[in-house]
């Protein structure tokens, strides 16, 4: 197999030359549902994505490289949208760490900017609603808690309707706070589009149906016990809350789209810091709609809000979704359906625990909690039960600030199969489909042990180069970094901080070695096993060795001559190699294909050579390097031995009486013995006709009605001279 996978490096690093994405010139897809509200005349809201290099953040080497890439961004976004404006979109200001901005487009706005250089995307902006004391012991935090584990330090932002944070459940819990309500009428304070303001955070109006959802959702996350029977999930963890939602007065009640819960998580990014020094574990997002059955279709639906959670995951945080409450048994509601979030179905809290009716199931589905019946806080400091999948995705998100504060290094991949794995199969009666309901302190144990942990950074790794030959070797993990690797894969990016061009495993091995291309990479190692990928290691810059060029043509020929004595001088290249040598190549006809001689002349750019016998010769000069031989210089013309090629003359203006032509023109230099006149039927065109003269003046009769073009030359015995400026002659 090892042969197969040098193989395949080799070509993979052959396509990394010159990887960068072209700028977009093509047709941009976009959703029909877009097209038709353009078409009948709405302005639709939409997220246009742009081509700027986006890496997940976590995965750049430094925080340099994180801010060189956002000032990237910066300006690709910059570019584009001062484009999009001028073509009539309206635009909205871009994220912050992704290459997306919202913005409204017409029918005409969007027909062009389906072409604009530098779009690659404009996706449907997708609307989203709620997905509406026993719960917790059912997945067994209590032992986890007896253990010393209620997730201290950590903190879970809950993406919702905002919180009561003066509940008892919840009173002290707020770390930070912000709202987002673009659309419809805002819910932030000041009814502002966006707050990060004290009050930020809190549940919007008690008169509007839905708004102590995210109260509820939050304290079956990290409340404590208050006032009421029961804690919840995670009662040592801090909280974010942020509402997201907006009124629309036509139903009565609240709804978020992609602009906005998108937005609160490149905030979620900001407020973790660098490599999540603020030890955020989770966002929960008890939101939804739509009808999605393939993550792939999801991904395409909305590549933003993946962008902005793969930002998330990338330094291990984890976003948890609830699947929605329709009924689908093969398909979730968006954001569930997208491949890098954490998706949670609902089940009873009763023995035999069952996949409720009207919880969202699909094979993608990630794992089950309990979310019937549940009971936690509402408005006023009161107490309500609900039901839902939006019950349920708390239980997982706080259950994942008690996992990372028992391995706080833990990945998104490694706490996910460690709940999977020790979850306990529930199987959907309507499916027969099994799925894991959460078991917290059975995961903690196992991811401790590191039995569901992915490996650790690969260490030591070299990168040589030998010719064309490149040598890679590294060091497993250190011991206790995470679990045992199985495989190893190879990441080959085109530069340092670059986005991964390809991903080329080869196998559970610490050495290989491949015959690559020339040129420059950037290469790294990632371990592997059943769980997942872990980190990368550092990074190498290698430089494969590069053929020489050829050097660039020589340029500005000249040839003179003096009795049988030649003198050539001629230019340098202006780019190309390195220059060893030049030839002197020359011909006896214009433009000849094959010289009759070729003189080697050194590395000095002018030439002298006596006894040439007399002619007339063509000119050409080749520099030579160790890239090989440059292409030919100009061309330049010398006769030696005699006379010397006659000078230009200048054609006057023809007379023309009836059908009789007229033509007269100055003498040309270098002592001429004849003249040819020629005429064409179109401006600089070939010649229809030619016509040997003796003097300096012709008339020529019954010449047939038209126009015509025609030109002198001056001949001697050297030869012909340049042709004459061009005359038309127009004959009635």
């Amino acid at each position: 197999m090892l042969p197969d996978r040098l193989l395949l490096l080799a070509a993979v690093l052959a396509v990394v030359l010159g990887a960068a994405a072209p700028t977009s010139q093509a047709r941009v897809d976009v959703a029909p549902a877009v097209e038709t509200r353009a078409a009948a005349g709405e302005r639709v809201r939409v997220v246009i994505g742009v081509d700027g290099r986006f890496v997940p953040e976590g995965f750049l080497p430094s925080g340099a490289a994180v801010a060189a890439q956002r000032q990237d961004l910066r300006a690709s976004l910059a570019d584009v949208m001062a484009r999009a404006t001028a073509a009539g979109v309206e635009v909205e200001p871009a994220y912050d760490s992704i290459p997306y901005f919202p913005a409204r487009v017409t029918r005409d706005s969007l027909a062009r900017l389906r072409t604009m250089p530098g779009v690659v995307s404009v996706e449907e902006v997708l609307i989203a609603e709620p997905t509406l004391a026993a719960s917790v012991p059912l997945t067994n935090v209590p032992a986890a808690h007896n253990a010393g584990f209620n997730g201290n330090r950590w903190t879970v932002a809950v993406l919702d309707s905002g919180v009561d944070y003066t509940h008892s459940m919840l009173n002290g819990s707020v770390v930070s706070e912000a709202c987002f309500s673009s659309d419809g009428t805002s819910l932030c304070p000041g009814g502002a589009p966006q707050s990060t303001a004290p009050g930020s955070g809190r549940e919007c109006n008690a008169a509007i149906e839905g708004c102590d959802h995210g109260t509820h959702v939050a304290s079956t996350a990290v409340g404590v016990r208050g006032t009421g029977l029961s804690t919840g999930v995670a009662p040592g963890a801090w909280l974010i809350p942020m509402q997201v939602f907006n009124y629309q007065p036509q139903l009565v009640g609240i709804r978020t789209s992609t602009v906005d819960y998108t937005r609160a998580l490149t905030r979620v990014l900001a407020l973790a810091g660098p490599n999540n020094v603020n030890q955020i574990a989770a966002v929960n997002m008890s939101l939804g709609g739509g009808q999605f059955s393939s993550q792939a279709q999801c991904d395409a639906a909305s590549p933003s809000t993946k962008a902005a959670v793969d930002n998330l995951r990338s330094i291990g945080i984890a976003t948890v979704v609830a699947s929605g409450n329709n009924g689908f048994t093969n398909a979730t509601g968006f954001p569930a359906c997208l491949s890098n979030v954490v998706s949670v179905g609902n089940t009873t809290k009763f023995s035999p625990m069952r996949v409720t009716s009207t919880s969202n199931e699909a094979p993608f589905l990630s794992l089950l909690a309990p979310g019937t019946d549940i009971y936690a806080a509402s408005f006023f400091g009161f107490y309500t039960q609900k039901t839902g999948t939006s019950m349920a995705a708390p239980h997982v998100a706080g259950a994942w600030a008690i996992l990372k504060q028992a391995v706080p290094g833990a990945s998104v991949s490694s706490v996910l199969a460690a709940l999977r794995g020790t979850g306990t199969s529930v199987t959907d009666t309507r499916t027969g489909r099994t799925f894991p309901f959460i078991n917290v302190n059975a995961a903690r144990v196992a991811l401790a042990a590191g039995t569901f942990s992915t490996p650790g950074a690969p260490t030591s790794f070299t990168a040589v180069a030998s010719g064309n030959t490149v040598s890679l070797s590294w060091a497993p993990p250190a011991a206790g970094s995470g679990g045992v690797p199985t495989g190893y894969t190879v990441l080959v990016r085109g530069a340092a901080g670059g986005p991964v061009a390809q991903a080329v495993p080869v196998g559970n091995v610490t050495a290989i070695a491949a015959p690559v291309p020339n040129g420059v990479y950037h290469l790294s190692v990632v371990a592997s096993n059943a769980v997942g990928a872990g980190g990368e290691s550092a990074g190498v810059t290698l430089n494969v060795p590069t053929a020489p060029m050829p050097p660039g043509p020589p340029s500005g020929l000249t040839a003179t001559s003096s009795g049988s004595t030649a003198t050539f001088t001629w230019n340098a290249p202006s780019g190309g190699g390195a220059i060893t040598s030049y030839v002197l190549l020359a011909g006896t006809t214009p433009g000849f294909a094959t010289p009759f001689a070729s003189v080697p002349v050194g590395t000095a750019r002018t030439f002298t050579i006596g006894g040439v016998p007399p002619g007339v010769y063509y000119l050409r000069v080749v520099a030579q390097g160790p890239g090989g031989t440059s292409s030919a210089s100009n061309e330049a013309t010398m006769s030696v031995g005699g006379a010397t090629l006659p000078g230009v003359t200048t054609l006057l203006v023809p007379s023309v009486a009836g059908s009789t032509v007229t033509l007269s023109w100055t003498p040309a230099s270098g002592a001429p013995t004849s003249y040819v006149l020629t005429a064409a039927m179109t401006p600089g065109g070939a010649a229809v006709a030619t016509l040997p003269v003796a003097g300096t003046s012709v008339t020529i009769p019954g010449v047939p009605r038209g126009t015509y073009y025609a030109r002198v030359t001056a001949h001697n015995t050297a030869g012909g001279g340049p042709p004459s400026n061009e005359v038309t002659i127009r004959v009635p």
